[in-house]
């Protein structure tokens, strides 16, 4: 599980084996490794199709102005426990 933080001022929208996920400004979000894998690249070396399908990647616009919103997500990686229920 990857727990999502979104440092940005707006919110970010993302969709993944038909479920949509939002991630709130300032919020931590848990989501699963795929999903994030899809939406913001996490994981991956090309970011490109990732931004593209963020909608981040903006023609006549550098790459890299894409890349430094990339960068104000904070991925931070969980561990689930699960534990039996006390009566």
């Amino acid at each position: 599980m990857i727990i999502i933080h979104n440092t940005l001022d707006e919110g970010i929208r993302g969709r993944f084996a038909g479920v949509d996920y939002d991630f709130p400004p300032k919020k931590d979000v848990p989501c699963d490794e795929d999903a994030a894998r899809h939406i913001f690249g996490f994981g991956d070396m090309d970011k490109a199709p990732a931004l593209l399908r963020l909608g981040w990647i903006i023609p006549g616009q550098p790459r890299n102005i894409a890349e430094e919103k990339l960068s104000k997500v904070v991925f931070k990686k969980a561990e689930v426990l699960i534990t039996a229920a006390k009566d």
